[in-house]
């Protein structure tokens, strides 16, 4: 079967610097009969970056991120999200925790990309059930003033918009007052981004 290669544009025929495809070059691509299929063969930094863009992100805590006697919001430590302009996701995650006396509170911080449409539910978990709370704009905080806090699983929808081509979603954590008693997010917590349009 022959291969057909695909060059994302003439000024990448040299293999330095290369860059993504120009959109209708992408539509072109993906309008072919042979999209996805053994026919087509394209360069592999192309096909490299095709994937990245596209791809699932996830991103957890290698180490317990602790918050005591502030409420002032911090990026939890390894959970950030590279988001493109233009796309949409879904969004998941948990966040193990062990919560002290000041309680917690979280935001959702735009940094380098902003949002045409958000809205995030957080279901905290603790020994007498479940509460569940709602978002609908980047940087509001959600405020839990319970202390026996085991988790808080995260579902979510954002349509991303950034001055450039790429911008990066943080979750924030602190005490909902501040307390000696730290409320920490263990280890192994986890937060994903999946590409849905």
């Amino acid at each position: 079967m022959a291969l057909t290669t695909y060059t994302p544009s003439a000024a990448d025929a040299t293999g330095n610097a290369r860059t993504f495809p120009a959109a209708s070059e992408e539509a072109t691509l993906a309008a072919s009969p042979y999209y996805g299929s053994a026919k087509w063969h394209y360069k592999p930094l192309a096909d490299e970056v095709l994937q990245l863009i596209r791809q699932d992100q996830t991103t957890y805590c290698t180490a317990d991120y602790s918050r005591t006697s502030t409420t002032s919001q911090q990026p939890i430590t390894g959970m950030s999200l590279t988001l493109v302009a233009g796309k949409k996701y879904a969004i998941d995650g948990i966040f193990f925790t062990a919560i002290g006396d000041g309680g917690h509170k979280m935001d959702w911080y735009g940094g380098t990309v902003g949002a045409s449409s958000f809205i995030i539910q957080q279901d905290t978990y603790n020994g007498s059930g479940i509460t569940t709370d709602q978002a609908t704009a980047l940087n509001t905080e959600i405020i839990v003033s319970t202390t026996s806090v085991m988790a808080i699983r995260v579902s979510g929808y954002i349509a991303a918009t950034a001055a450039g081509a790429t911008g990066t979603l943080v979750p924030r954590f602190a005490q909902a007052s501040s307390n000696g008693a730290s409320s920490t997010v263990k280890a192994g917590s986890w937060l994903r981004a999946r590409m849905i349009g």
